[in-house]
């Protein structure tokens, strides 16, 4: 096989493993499918050589953990897909190397808030998206999403989240786009949203949100065109949506309101 091949595919097939150093010879590989297969063991070493990929795809496969080097070498990574397997843990320091990552997608996995914590995404301070959707998440501590400046997209759907902390999301300030529909959150505080300057559109639908402090939209005054409250136990139009001057599109469908008063929509 040409050591100058730059794409290889070996996405639905049945294999098991990879080995160590299997893939050395390819030193050129800049996009590597691996999804769709049986995979249940990596090796701390079974990307070596692999210095100038940039992608690589993992779903679909029955990963239960990765090895705590696994990434070491492939340090020009962009894109990385680990979506749809059993992930339960993570490494500490697991991405740490990735410092060109632009596309994370560790949705689809059974992680839970005890690894995903403020050690999970130390160093990726290019990272654009990130899918954590359909996991065991409870709770969103304060320094998770730390220093990740460049973040446009953020996905927590299909959660178990309960609590987020106050500032949870400070240094997102480029985030355009916060998932976080079906999930536990009862009551959203001043300060849940702070530092989201630049967010488009928010999805808090199908949680059990029964009360917004006044001012928890604050910061999202002069971007937030899209706000979906559909399928909460609010039982009053939330004064702090007043404050929404860009406000496109609003969702407030399948609450406990039993009223509108004159002023509600005034802003």
């Amino acid at each position: 096989c040409s050591t100058g091949v730059e794409q290889l595919d070996l996405s639905y097939n049945n294999l098991i493993s990879i080995p160590n150093n299997c893939f050395t010879a390819l030193r050129s590989l800049n996009f590597l499918h691996l999804d769709s297969n049986q995979l249940t063991i990596l090796d701390d070493n079974s990307f070596q050589g692999l210095d100038k990929l940039q992608f690589l795809n993992l779903t679909n496969n029955r990963l239960i953990a990765l090895p705590p080097e696994l990434f070491e070498k492939t340090k020009e990574l962009k894109r990385l897909y680990i979506a749809n397997n059993s992930l339960a843990v993570l490494a500490p320091g697991l991405f740490e190397k990735l410092y060109q990552l632009e596309v994370l997608d560790l949705s689809f996995n059974e992680l839970t808030s005890s690894w995903i914590n403020r050690d999970t995404f130390i160093g990726l301070s290019r990272l654009i998206v990130l899918k954590l959707n359909n996991n065991k998440l409870t709770k969103i501590d304060q320094f998770v999403f730390r220093e990740l400046y460049e973040l446009q997209a953020l996905n927590l759907e299909f959660n178990a989240i309960e609590v987020i902390a106050q500032n949870a999301f400070i240094d997102l300030r480029n985030l355009h786009q916060l998932l976080l529909s079906n999930n536990q959150l009862k009551v959203i505080e001043s300060k849940h949203f702070a530092g989201l300057y630049s967010l488009n559109q928010l999805i808090l639908e199908s949680n059990e949100i029964s009360n917004i402090h006044p001012n928890a939209f604050d910061n999202l005054t002069n971007a937030i065109i899209d706000l979906s409250l559909n399928d909460n136990k609010l039982k009053r139009i939330p004064d702090s949506i007043r404050k929404l001057r860009q406000l496109q599109a609003l969702d407030l469908g399948k609450n406990q309101i039993t009223e509108i008063e004159s002023d509600s929509f005034d802003g």
